[in-house]
């Protein structure tokens, strides 16, 4: 595999070194395109975009990608995935129409600090919640007291969490996670537990707070914690 010419330039348009361009590429096993997004500051920040047939490997090749950038300024993280596309259009240059036929999972390489910086670049927030970045951001360093983990994809109004760490009470955190975002009870193929036929993915479910009895709230939490403890994944989402 080898670098395109259009993506040799991009090499020296991002100030990223080829062989590492090249890396990206052999990963993803998909051709590179220029990236560039805003910061609430109004700072262009340019990086590269690269895209992923599925949200599965797409999280993969975020895990890859940033097994071997710990040593550089550059991060990857999942910008669009099969269910959320708040702004697929933007990012590929589509119609809203067309961006949401085709479902495209996008994954980013951009210069940025930390989890932190992943989340301000996005503009992450939970409206429903009323809660801004930077709520979210107080919300996300409490939890690193009691586990580790990292910011794997962020968007306007989600975010997805991988664990290396988990914390040691699942329970108290799992009822957490439900007041932070209700819908995250949604999991497995992102089925709703109330009604699976009906429901295809998270962001089409209905509010689950106004689904759920006493019962069966109590058992969402508890398929929560069993999947938190099997995944070490979290997808948060507000609508």
């Amino acid at each position: 595999m080898h670098l395109s010419t259009e993506e040799q330039a991009l090499a020296a348009t991002v100030g990223l070194e080829p062989h590492r361009l090249l890396r990206i590429k052999e990963e993803a096993g998909a051709p590179l395109s220029s990236l560039t997004l805003t910061d609430p500051e109004g700072e262009d920040r340019v990086g590269v975009l690269v895209r992923a047939a599925h949200h599965d490997a797409a999280r993969r090749l975020v895990r890859a990608l940033n097994g071997w950038l710990t040593d550089t300024p550059w991060r990857a993280f999942v910008l669009a995935s099969d269910y959320t596309s708040d702004d697929r259009a933007d990012l590929l240059g589509l119609s809203d129409a067309e961006a949401q036929r085709r479902h495209d999972n996008v994954v980013g390489v951009l210069p940025c600090e930390d989890d932190n910086d992943i989340l301000r670049l996005r503009q992450t927030e939970a409206r429903p919640q009323d809660l801004s970045t930077d709520d979210l951001l107080d919300r996300l360093s409490q939890w690193h007291r009691r586990a580790s983990f990292a910011v794997i994809g962020a968007g306007r109004s989600w975010l997805e969490l991988d664990f290396h760490t988990l914390p040691a009470d699942l329970e108290s955190f799992s009822a957490e996670v439900y007041d932070l975002c209700p819908e995250a009870v949604y999991i497995g193929d992102y089925h709703t537990l109330t009604s699976p036929d009906e429901v295809g993915s998270p962001l089409d479910a209905p509010d689950i707070t106004e689904l759920l009895s006493e019962g069966e709230e109590r058992d969402a939490l508890e398929s929560l914690r069993d999947h938190l403890e099997t995944t070490k994944r979290l997808f948060l989402w507000w609508s």
